[in-house]
């Protein structure tokens, strides 16, 4: 015992050296968004690997709850082809309108299996999919980590949600992994509409309740009742119009201006995001680099 506080005391201020060093390295990587990215990508297969083993341990915790939600989409699939074929029997005695139907169906699902099968190169949209490895909700700058890497067609700027809603927009990219910031991240900005009457403000995050961001720049003028839908705008070339982010759940008319405060309630649950859809814009470069040469 002597012997180690001698140690100690010796080469206490090596010790003190190495400590203060640690506590300024964690802060320039919270508190500074360029080495945070830095950071993460550097890192991104080491603590892939090291998420993905524990993820293993996990997942099996997570199966009952997984296909829960898989037995409630399929019910929910179905009910929409009983409601098409309720809606053909309907109409069973115009020849004209159910053949409408029949080519609306074979069309929904000549499209559907495009987008399974990734046949179709002329679709604006493709999707691929993630499963989430490690996930964070408890800081101001929260990042996602995805199984799937480079090798599998993800890159930085690709748009992720999932079955529910917005879930962030990708970072940084590995061979095997990516990291995607997450909506609940203050730097995060998304461009979102009020489905109703089409709307367009700047959706972010305040770092309080995960459940809930703010809706800016909506003017005073404009009919908001709570319950609202909110979608995105599709203003942006990440993500496509109407894919559902919230519902407003309080307004109020900001002191001195002419402009709303609205809370916005998420409908991405993101302390049970498990799987996620990564979304390509097939023609994003034309896009920017006609909107570049303006």
């Amino acid at each position: 015992m002597k012997n180690l506080l001698k140690f100690l005391v010796k080469y206490h201020f090596g010790f003190m050296f190495l400590f203060l060093e640690l506590i300024a390295l964690l802060m320039m990587v919270q508190f500074n968004n360029y080495h945070q990215v830095s950071f993460f990508n550097s890192s991104n297969f080491i603590t892939g690997t090291l998420f993905s083993m524990v993820d293993d341990v996990k997942e099996y915790g997570y199966l009952s709850k997984e296909n829960q939600r898989l037995v409630n989409e399929n019910a929910r699939l179905k009910e929409v082809v009983l409601q098409f074929q309720a809606t053909k029997s309907v109409a069973y005695g115009d020849s004209v309108v159910v053949d409408s139907l029949k080519q609306e169906m074979d069309s929904v699902s000549a499209v559907s299996d495009r987008l399974v099968n990734g046949l179709d190169s002329t679709l604006v949209y493709t999707m691929n999919n993630a499963k989430v490895i490690n996930n964070c909700v408890s800081t101001n700058f929260n990042y996602l980590t995805l199984d799937k890497g480079s090798k599998d067609g993800l890159k930085v700027d690709q748009g992720v949600m999932n079955d529910q809603g917005i879930v962030g927009v990708i970072t940084s990219v590995s061979k095997h992994y990516a990291v995607a910031i997450s909506l609940l991240n203050k730097h995060f900005k998304l461009s979102s509409k009020v489905k109703k009457n089409d709307y367009y403000g700047s959706l972010s995050w305040d770092g309080e309740s995960y459940r809930h961001a703010q809706l800016n720049e909506i003017p005073f003028h404009v009919d908001i009742q709570v319950g609202d839908t909110i979608v995105t705008s599709g203003y942006s070339s990440i993500f496509p119009e109407g894919i559902p982010v919230g519902v407003v759940s309080t307004f109020e008319k900001k002191g001195g201006s002419n402009f709303y405060d609205i809370d916005v309630e998420l409908l991405t649950d993101f302390k049970s995001v498990n799987f996620v859809n990564i979304i390509n814009y097939t023609s994003k470069e034309e896009r920017i680099t006609l909107e570049e040469q303006e």
